[in-house]
């Protein structure tokens, strides 16, 4: 039967491993004969104190592991050194990469979009866009506004000349400015213009209520004033339009001619 294995041929292994994975750059020699039979020593000591059983002879295996560390102290330093500075230059190179900055450009749906929309509101297409709507708003005024003018040969409806389908043509718009205040006028000094007239009596000769015209007490009074003055001066009509408002509405083209004249 094999001899029992005492705790104290374990303890130049020991030593030899902790020397092993020292990194410290005081290890590059081997240590001194009296100082590694000092701690040799002491290991012993402690190793007697700890145990009770009794102690086997030293073999030719013990001799050779007292060797052993030696060697391997002179080897260690130099491997865990070259792997702690590999180490420190790899966590050194990822410490300094700067981190990329935040992308502030738009995502590629977001930015198509805004580049149309922009495309669409500075294009020359938006020139057409604003014809178009003129165009529309203009046909549909002149729809809700046209004359009653008939043609020889036109056919339309008895229902057509009623007072009631007849009357929206002759209202008037509800005007919700004050349009002397706006022009800066006195009325006063305006009896002769009989398009300035036109505009704020009615086809009877009266004077239009302030619901209608929308100017201010004091403008609306001074229009009246304006309008009695040119009907008692002889100037203009008191029971239908000025001939010349008749004849721009009846005749339009010879009213529009004899102005280019």
């Amino acid at each position: 039967m094999a001899p029992p294995i005492s705790p104290l041929q374990h303890m130049p292994l020991r030593l030899s491993l902790r020397a092993l994975f020292s990194t410290t750059s005081k290890l590059s020699a081997p240590p001194p004969p009296s100082s590694l039979s000092s701690s040799i020593d002491e290991t012993l000591n402690a190793g007697r104190r700890t145990t009770t059983a009794p102690t086997a002879p030293k073999s030719s295996a013990a001799t050779a592991n007292k060797a052993f560390p030696a060697t391997l102290n002179s080897l260690a330093p130099q491997k865990t050194s070259a792997a702690s500075d590999q180490l420190l230059k790899i966590v050194r190179s990822s410490s300094s990469k700067k981190r990329p900055p935040k992308s502030t450009s738009f995502g590629k749906a977001s930015k198509d979009l805004f580049d149309r929309i922009t495309a669409r509101q500075s294009g020359p297409d938006r020139i057409a866009r604003f014809d178009e709507e003129r165009q529309r708003q203009e046909s549909a005024d002149y729809l809700t506004q046209m004359p009653r003018r008939f043609k020889p040969g036109d056919l339309y409806s008895p229902h057509d000349l009623s007072p009631a389908e007849m009357s929206k043509y002759r209202r008037r718009p509800h005007r919700s400015r004050d349009v002397v205040d706006a022009l800066g006028i006195n009325p006063l000094d305006h009896y002769k213009n009989f398009t300035l007239l036109s505009q704020f009596t009615s086809s009877s000769g009266q004077v239009l209520k302030p619901e209608l015209t929308g100017l201010r007490s004091v403008n609306q009074r001074k229009v009246a004033k304006m309008i009695r003055r040119a009907q008692g001066m002889g100037i203009y009509p008191k029971i239908h339009a000025h001939p010349e408002m008749l004849r721009q509405e009846f005749y339009p083209e010879t009213a529009r001619s004899r102005r280019l004249i």
